[in-house]
């Protein structure tokens, strides 16, 4: 890690600069596995580009089994819809917090997820933190 890097491990959920945090360590994305919560890092189109260790544990669903899919088809499409997916097709810049409910591969789930992107941004992101 170089001296411009810092730890992923103290990063919140809800930090202010999640986005920022996220986007200045996306050159090497196992550094994702520091966070305390789960993390899918997407192309714009949706390509799952990282796939961190704890929403690894969490959903069951290796990295290796979802890197190079659409997550929201292909990974899980339970949030092809309105709330999750819409949101990052419709909006160039976002940062929201929303309570949410997984349904895919696992019984009824609650988690809040923060839906990251920002049109100077190479990347989305969706973070989630069980509930």
């Amino acid at each position: 890690m170089s001296a411009t890097e810092h730890s992923l491990v103290e990063v919140e959920f809800s930090d202010s600069r999640l986005l920022a945090t996220l986007e200045e360590a996306f050159g090497d994305p196992s550094r994702f596995d520091e966070l305390a919560f789960g993390l899918i890092a997407m192309e714009l189109d949706g390509t799952v580009a990282a796939y961190n260790r704890l929403e690894a544990e969490f959903s069951g669903i290796s990295p290796g089994r979802c890197i190079g899919l659409n997550f929201f088809t292909d990974v899980a499409p339970c949030t092809n819809n309105y709330l999750v997916a819409g949101r990052f097709e419709d909006e160039a810049d976002l940062d929201e917090t929303i309570d949410y409910v997984f349904t895919l591969k696992m019984h009824p789930t609650r988690v809040m997820l923060r839906l990251l992107k920002a049109e100077s941004a190479g990347h989305q992101y969706l973070a989630v933190k069980r509930r």
